[in-house]
């Protein structure tokens, strides 16, 4: 039986796709998360299909990993998400402006993950899910 996989199991590359809820808007593409000193760099790379246009699209983050604790930040070292895991999953608040981003990261057994957030704010109201897979 396979385990579930661990915040701090995170380093190499996986195949990734991404669904705003609602919408016909999705991501499919590459995450590769790197050893940079102390810290994981996330890149992430691929094609944005939005209201029947293809576009390419990257995004980056830094995760700084703990054992059962995951910091994410943006590429500047801005504070993004602090997640504390317990059995496989976290939850945790970002707010930005009048938005806010409730964050759900959970790990699954068989070595995948996913990470979903629920957007708001006065113009935004989504849901986003991304899944990563070896």
């Amino acid at each position: 039986m396979a385990r579930a996989l661990k915040p701090f199991d995170l380093e190499g590359a996986w195949r990734i796709t991404r669904r705003v809820i609602g919408t016909n808007t999705r991501f499919e593409g590459t995450a590769r998360l790197t050893p940079d000193g102390d810290v994981l760099a996330y890149y992430e790379d691929g094609i944005l299909q939005h209201e029947g246009k293809n576009s390419p699209a990257f995004r980056r983050y830094i995760y700084q990993q703990t054992d059962n604790r995951l910091i994410v930040m943006h590429p500047d070292g801005a504070a993004f998400l602090d997640l504390m895991f317990k059995n496989g999953e976290a939850r945790a608040r970002h707010v930005c402006g009048a938005d806010t981003y409730d964050a759900l990261f959970r790990f699954y057994a068989g070595g995948h993950w996913m990470a979903a957030y629920d957007i708001s704010g006065p113009h935004k109201n989504y849901r986003i899910v991304t899944r990563l897979m070896r």
